[in-house]
Protein backbone atom coordinates (compact mmCIF):
# COMPACT_ATOMS: atom_id res chain seq x y z
CA UNK A 1 0.00 0.00 0.00
CA UNK A 2 2.87 2.41 0.70
CA UNK A 3 4.83 1.70 -2.47
CA UNK A 4 2.17 2.49 -5.03
CA UNK A 5 -0.18 5.14 -3.61
CA UNK A 6 -0.44 6.97 -6.94
CA UNK A 7 -1.75 3.90 -8.78
CA UNK A 8 -4.21 3.11 -6.01
CA UNK A 9 -5.49 6.70 -5.89
CA UNK A 10 -5.78 6.76 -9.69
CA UNK A 11 -7.77 3.54 -9.62
CA UNK A 12 -10.12 4.85 -6.93
CA UNK A 13 -10.65 8.13 -8.83
CA UNK A 14 -11.31 6.29 -12.09
CA UNK A 15 -13.78 4.00 -10.37
CA UNK A 16 -15.51 6.98 -8.78
CA UNK A 17 -15.82 8.82 -12.09
CA UNK A 18 -17.05 5.63 -13.75
CA UNK A 19 -19.65 4.74 -11.12
CA UNK A 20 -21.00 8.18 -10.23
CA UNK A 21 -22.48 9.09 -13.67
CA UNK A 22 -24.39 5.81 -13.75
CA UNK A 23 -26.13 6.52 -10.47
CA UNK A 24 -26.90 10.11 -11.53
CA UNK A 25 -28.37 9.01 -14.86
CA UNK A 26 -25.63 10.42 -17.11
CA UNK A 27 -24.80 7.09 -18.78
CA UNK A 28 -26.80 3.94 -19.34
CA UNK A 29 -26.10 0.36 -18.30
CA UNK A 30 -23.96 -0.32 -21.40
CA UNK A 31 -21.81 2.73 -20.74
CA UNK A 32 -21.33 1.82 -17.11
CA UNK A 33 -20.31 -1.75 -17.99
CA UNK A 34 -17.94 -0.52 -20.68
CA UNK A 35 -16.22 1.92 -18.32
CA UNK A 36 -15.90 -0.76 -15.68
CA UNK A 37 -14.34 -3.09 -18.26
CA UNK A 38 -11.90 -0.31 -19.18
CA UNK A 39 -11.06 0.01 -15.49
CA UNK A 40 -10.19 -3.70 -15.40
CA UNK A 41 -8.14 -3.49 -18.60
CA UNK A 42 -6.11 -0.53 -17.36
CA UNK A 43 -5.59 -2.28 -14.03
CA UNK A 44 -4.18 -5.35 -15.74
CA UNK A 45 -2.00 -3.22 -18.03
CA UNK A 46 -0.44 -1.52 -15.01
CA UNK A 47 1.66 -4.68 -14.70
CA UNK A 48 3.66 -3.40 -17.70
CA UNK A 49 5.12 -0.75 -15.41
CA UNK A 50 5.72 -3.00 -12.43
CA UNK A 51 3.82 -5.46 -10.30
CA UNK A 52 1.76 -3.38 -7.90
CA UNK A 53 -1.07 -3.59 -5.41
CA UNK A 54 -3.58 -2.19 -7.90
CA UNK A 55 -2.75 -4.95 -10.40
CA UNK A 56 -2.95 -7.66 -7.76
CA UNK A 57 -6.35 -6.37 -6.64
CA UNK A 58 -7.70 -6.51 -10.21
CA UNK A 59 -6.09 -9.90 -10.76
CA UNK A 60 -7.69 -11.44 -7.67
CA UNK A 61 -11.04 -9.88 -8.52
CA UNK A 62 -11.01 -11.29 -12.06
CA UNK A 63 -9.92 -14.71 -10.81
CA UNK A 64 -12.79 -14.66 -8.34
CA UNK A 65 -15.26 -13.68 -11.06
CA UNK A 66 -13.90 -16.41 -13.34
CA UNK A 67 -14.26 -18.96 -10.51
CA UNK A 68 -17.85 -17.86 -9.87
CA UNK A 69 -18.71 -18.05 -13.57
CA UNK A 70 -17.06 -21.46 -13.79
CA UNK A 71 -19.18 -22.72 -10.89
CA UNK A 72 -22.30 -21.29 -12.51
CA UNK A 73 -21.53 -22.91 -15.86
CA UNK A 74 -20.64 -26.20 -14.14
CA UNK A 75 -24.05 -26.38 -12.47
CA UNK A 76 -26.40 -24.96 -15.12
CA UNK A 77 -24.67 -26.37 -18.21
CA UNK A 78 -23.37 -29.71 -16.94
CA UNK A 79 -24.64 -30.99 -13.62
CA UNK A 80 -28.23 -29.73 -13.74
CA UNK A 81 -29.23 -30.89 -17.26
CA UNK A 82 -27.14 -34.07 -17.34
CA UNK A 83 -27.39 -35.27 -13.75
CA UNK A 84 -29.99 -33.56 -11.56
CA UNK A 85 -32.78 -33.30 -14.15
CA UNK A 86 -32.21 -36.87 -15.31
CA UNK A 87 -32.33 -38.03 -11.70
CA UNK A 88 -35.68 -36.30 -11.15
CA UNK A 89 -37.11 -37.66 -14.40
CA UNK A 90 -36.14 -41.21 -13.46
CA UNK A 91 -37.58 -40.83 -9.95
CA UNK A 92 -40.87 -39.52 -11.37
CA UNK A 93 -41.06 -42.32 -13.91
CA UNK A 94 -41.35 -39.94 -16.84
CA UNK A 95 -39.45 -42.35 -19.10
CA UNK A 96 -38.22 -45.95 -18.83
CA UNK A 97 -35.44 -46.34 -16.29
CA UNK A 98 -32.04 -46.86 -17.87
CA UNK A 99 -29.80 -49.13 -15.77
CA UNK A 100 -26.74 -47.25 -17.04
CA UNK A 101 -28.07 -44.15 -15.31
CA UNK A 102 -26.97 -45.50 -11.94
CA UNK A 103 -23.36 -45.11 -13.07
CA UNK A 104 -23.86 -41.39 -12.52
CA UNK A 105 -23.91 -42.04 -8.79
CA UNK A 106 -20.21 -42.87 -9.08
CA UNK A 107 -19.50 -39.23 -9.92
CA UNK A 108 -19.85 -37.90 -6.33
CA UNK A 109 -17.94 -40.95 -5.08
CA UNK A 110 -15.02 -40.06 -7.35
CA UNK A 111 -15.27 -36.45 -6.21
CA UNK A 112 -15.09 -37.42 -2.53
CA UNK A 113 -11.93 -39.44 -3.13
CA UNK A 114 -10.03 -36.25 -3.94
CA UNK A 115 -10.49 -34.96 -0.39
CA UNK A 116 -8.67 -37.93 1.13
CA UNK A 117 -5.38 -36.23 0.18
CA UNK A 118 -5.88 -34.20 3.38
CA UNK A 119 -5.84 -37.38 5.46
CA UNK A 120 -2.52 -39.03 6.31
CA UNK A 121 -4.18 -42.31 7.20
CA UNK A 122 -6.34 -42.65 4.06
CA UNK A 123 -4.07 -40.86 1.60
CA UNK A 124 -3.97 -43.95 -0.59
CA UNK A 125 -7.63 -43.44 -1.52
CA UNK A 126 -6.86 -40.11 -3.18
CA UNK A 127 -4.10 -41.79 -5.18
CA UNK A 128 -6.70 -44.05 -6.78
CA UNK A 129 -8.61 -41.19 -8.33
CA UNK A 130 -5.40 -39.33 -9.21
CA UNK A 131 -4.11 -42.41 -11.02
CA UNK A 132 -7.46 -42.84 -12.77
CA UNK A 133 -7.46 -39.29 -14.11
CA UNK A 134 -3.78 -39.46 -15.05
CA UNK A 135 -4.46 -42.60 -17.07
CA UNK A 136 -7.52 -41.00 -18.67
CA UNK A 137 -5.58 -37.85 -19.56
CA UNK A 138 -2.66 -39.90 -20.88
CA UNK A 139 -4.91 -41.98 -23.11
CA UNK A 140 -6.65 -38.89 -24.45
CA UNK A 141 -3.33 -37.12 -25.06
CA UNK A 142 -1.85 -40.15 -26.85
CA UNK A 143 -4.93 -40.35 -29.04
CA UNK A 144 -4.67 -36.68 -29.96
CA UNK A 145 -0.94 -36.86 -30.61
CA UNK A 146 -1.32 -39.96 -32.77
CA UNK A 147 -3.91 -38.13 -34.82
CA UNK A 148 -1.48 -35.26 -35.32
CA UNK A 149 1.41 -37.57 -36.24
CA UNK A 150 -0.72 -39.53 -38.70
CA UNK A 151 -1.77 -36.26 -40.31
CA UNK A 152 1.87 -35.26 -40.67
CA UNK A 153 2.75 -38.66 -42.13
CA UNK A 154 -0.04 -38.29 -44.68
CA UNK A 155 1.27 -34.85 -45.60
CA UNK A 156 4.77 -36.31 -46.03
CA UNK A 157 3.40 -39.07 -48.28
CA UNK A 158 2.03 -36.54 -50.76
CA UNK A 159 3.78 -36.37 -54.17
CA UNK A 160 6.49 -33.74 -54.17
CA UNK A 161 5.83 -32.69 -57.73
CA UNK A 162 3.06 -33.11 -60.26
CA UNK A 163 0.21 -33.45 -57.79
CA UNK A 164 -3.19 -31.83 -57.98
CA UNK A 165 -2.05 -28.49 -56.57
CA UNK A 166 -0.26 -25.31 -57.58
CA UNK A 167 3.48 -25.28 -58.44
CA UNK A 168 4.46 -23.11 -55.45
CA UNK A 169 2.80 -25.67 -53.18
CA UNK A 170 5.16 -28.28 -54.60
CA UNK A 171 8.07 -26.08 -53.56
CA UNK A 172 6.66 -25.96 -50.02
CA UNK A 173 6.34 -29.76 -49.96
CA UNK A 174 9.93 -30.18 -51.11
CA UNK A 175 11.25 -27.78 -48.46
CA UNK A 176 9.19 -29.52 -45.77
CA UNK A 177 10.43 -32.94 -46.91
CA UNK A 178 14.07 -31.83 -46.75
CA UNK A 179 13.62 -30.30 -43.28
CA UNK A 180 11.94 -33.44 -41.94
CA UNK A 181 14.71 -35.65 -43.30
CA UNK A 182 17.36 -33.41 -41.71
CA UNK A 183 15.60 -33.49 -38.33
CA UNK A 184 15.25 -37.28 -38.48
CA UNK A 185 18.92 -37.60 -39.38
CA UNK A 186 19.90 -35.44 -36.40
CA UNK A 187 18.13 -37.86 -34.00
CA UNK A 188 19.46 -40.98 -35.72
CA UNK A 189 22.08 -42.18 -33.21
CA UNK A 190 22.55 -45.82 -34.28
CA UNK A 191 25.79 -45.12 -36.15
CA UNK A 192 28.79 -42.91 -35.59
CA UNK A 193 28.93 -39.76 -37.63
CA UNK A 194 32.18 -39.42 -39.47
CA UNK A 195 33.05 -37.03 -42.21
CA UNK A 196 32.20 -33.46 -43.11
CA UNK A 197 28.99 -34.41 -44.96
CA UNK A 198 27.44 -36.15 -41.97
CA UNK A 199 28.34 -33.26 -39.68
CA UNK A 200 26.79 -30.80 -42.12
CA UNK A 201 23.61 -32.86 -42.32
CA UNK A 202 23.37 -32.96 -38.52
CA UNK A 203 23.99 -29.23 -38.39
CA UNK A 204 21.23 -28.77 -40.97
CA UNK A 205 18.89 -30.71 -38.68
CA UNK A 206 19.70 -28.38 -35.80
CA UNK A 207 19.06 -25.36 -38.01
CA UNK A 208 15.73 -26.85 -39.15
CA UNK A 209 14.64 -27.34 -35.53
CA UNK A 210 15.72 -23.81 -34.64
CA UNK A 211 13.60 -22.50 -37.50
CA UNK A 212 10.63 -24.51 -36.24
CA UNK A 213 11.06 -23.37 -32.65
CA UNK A 214 11.45 -19.78 -33.79
CA UNK A 215 8.25 -20.00 -35.83
CA UNK A 216 6.38 -21.39 -32.82
CA UNK A 217 7.72 -18.64 -30.57
CA UNK A 218 6.88 -15.97 -33.14
CA UNK A 219 3.36 -17.34 -33.47
CA UNK A 220 2.94 -17.21 -29.68
CA UNK A 221 4.17 -13.62 -29.50
CA UNK A 222 1.94 -12.68 -32.42
CA UNK A 223 -1.06 -14.12 -30.62
CA UNK A 224 -0.27 -12.14 -27.47
CA UNK A 225 0.16 -8.96 -29.51
CA UNK A 226 -3.17 -9.54 -31.24
CA UNK A 227 -4.84 -9.69 -27.80
CA UNK A 228 -3.08 -6.45 -26.80
CA UNK A 229 -4.13 -4.73 -30.03
CA UNK A 230 -7.71 -5.87 -29.45
CA UNK A 231 -7.67 -4.28 -25.97
CA UNK A 232 -6.34 -1.00 -27.40
CA UNK A 233 -9.07 -1.04 -30.04
CA UNK A 234 -11.61 -1.64 -27.26
CA UNK A 235 -10.33 1.37 -25.31
CA UNK A 236 -10.42 3.62 -28.39
CA UNK A 237 -13.57 2.46 -30.20
CA UNK A 238 -15.94 1.36 -27.46
CA UNK A 239 -14.75 3.31 -24.43
CA UNK A 240 -13.64 6.62 -25.92
CA UNK A 241 -15.89 6.96 -28.97
CA UNK A 242 -19.05 5.05 -28.01
CA UNK A 243 -19.22 5.99 -24.31
CA UNK A 244 -17.12 9.01 -23.43
CA UNK A 245 -17.78 11.09 -26.54
CA UNK A 246 -21.33 9.91 -27.12
CA UNK A 247 -22.77 9.83 -23.60
CA UNK A 248 -20.69 12.51 -21.90
CA UNK A 249 -20.12 15.13 -24.60
CA UNK A 250 -23.04 14.60 -26.98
Amino acid sequence: MRKYPALIIAGILFASFAVAPYFFGVIDYYGFGTLFAAFLVLGMMSFLLKENTFYRFIEHMMIGVAGGMGLYRWWYLTMRPRYWNVLLENCRGEHPLDPMFFLLFLVPVFGVLWYFMFSKKHLWLSRLIIGFFMGLATGYTVQQELGKQIGQLKAMAAPLWGGDYFPWESINFIIMFVLVVLCMYYFFFTFKREGILQDKLAQGGRIAMMIGFGALFGNTVQGRLSWLIDRFMFLVDEVYRDVILTQFFS
